[in-house]
């Protein structure tokens, strides 16, 4: 067991699956951040590529990098409750492979939270470059508290890969639930959200490829929106949501019935947008 003097004050998590193309940049933007305070554990989930002989090398001159390996390929949410049950640091933080933080990043996230210590979670702006346009857009979620759990019972209100959450709370709520192989976090934010404060920065602290709507199969965008219809319908029963806010169903259950035509209409309405 760790002791408090030589605990990390941040544990950045990573779930990675053959991302050997795009791992360096990420490795290096986590450990050029200005806080160095920090560690990183990241979970090979089995990866059949180049992904562990690379993370090693980085290893071998970052004492604060800590590879864990799946024996056998179980999905980012078993890395990530893997991740938690690794991690050292009062502070967990999350981040994708291919994604990258300003180096201020963690630095202006504790100093928010240190101002106030009733935010538990916190979270900031992205800009997300299109991999097959080229277009560059921001992205913003609520800022304060009761925004936050206003737009929670209708979408998700953080980018999942740039929370920085208290390490404690994850635990003490669970952690990442393997019913859910894909929005895991937006049922993580469920649970914590009502044991703490969050809130998310204004400021474009973290950069991320996209792949756009075309790069997703119909079978996983299927599968998104039945993870989430649960997770709503759960947490609606829970909470003894008013009848108005079942109507955030609606899209999710005709995603699923009818995933074609509903992924084309995306499609054009992205296509629109860009043009």
């Amino acid at each position: 067991m760790t002791s408090a003097s030589t605990r990390p004050r941040v544990s950045v998590v990573m779930g990675v699956f053959n991302e050997a193309q795009v791992i360096q940049q990420t490795l290096d933007s986590v450990f050029a951040q200005s806080m160095d305070d920090l560690e990183c554990v990241i979970v090979d989930d089995a990866s059949s590529d180049d992904t562990v002989a690379q993370i090693r090398a980085y290893g071998k001159s970052e004492p604060r990098l800590r590879l864990v390996t799946q024996k056998k390929h179980g999905g980012l949410t078993r890395a990530l409750q893997r991740g938690v049950e690794e991690a050292q640091g009062m502070w967990m933080a999350r981040i994708d492979a291919g994604d990258t933080w300003c180096p201020e990043k963690l630095a202006r996230q504790l100093g928010y939270v240190a101002e106030h210590p009733k935010v538990g979670l916190v979270g900031c702006a992205t800009e997300e470059t299109n991999q097959q346009t080229g277009r560059v857009s921001i992205r913003r979620k609520p800022e304060r508290h009761e925004e936050i759990l206003d737009a929670l019972w209708r979408d998700c209100p953080f980018v999942h890969p740039t929370i920085l959450v208290r390490l404690d709370l994850v635990r003490e709520c669970g952690s990442y639930d393997s019913a859910y192989a894909c929005s895991q976090d937006y049922d993580l934010y469920w649970r914590l959200l009502f044991s703490t404060e969050g809130h998310n920065l204004p400021d474009v602290l973290a950069y991320r490829p996209t792949h756009g709507v075309d790069s997703i199969s119909l079978s996983r965008w299927k599968e998104q929106a039945r993870c989430t219809l649960r997770i709503r319908w759960h947490y609606y029963r829970a909470h003894h949501a008013p009848l108005f806010c079942y109507r955030h169903l609606i899209p999710l259950i005709l995603k699923m019935l009818l995933p074609a035509p509903f992924k084309s209409l995306k499609q054009r309405i992205v296509r629109k947008k860009q043009c």
